[in-house]
């Protein structure tokens, strides 16, 4: 069976959401241990918190040219982000409907 694709294993967009649903998918405790479990964790906060950055940082770059630089930017890439995660573990929690 192939591994699921890993959130940075494809371009941000459509499809890496749908990635981050399918692995999500095939590994529902996978999925919310870095998220939601180990952020919580003072030993693994610091590569929790480098996972989500690179995720906010590809989100930018992507938005970068459609928004204006400066805070809306930033805190655009970081609301796309965080809602497509809380979104996909809310679907988890209901039992993936």
């Amino acid at each position: 069976m192939a591994r699921p694709p890993a959130a940075t294993d494809v371009e941000v967009g459509r499809a890496s959401a749908h990635a981050l649903l399918r692995r999500a998918d095939a590994e529902p405790a996978g999925f919310r241990l870095p998220f939601r479990h180990a952020a919580r964790e003072p030993e693994f906060r610091a590569e929790v918190d480098e996972l989500r950055a690179a995720m906010v940082d590809e989100v930018r770059m992507r938005l970068t040219g459609e928004i204006a630089a400066g805070p809306f930017i930033d805190w655009a890439a970081q609301l796309a982000t965080a809602v497509c995660l809380e979104a996909i573990m809310a679907w988890l929690d209901a039992g993936r409907p």
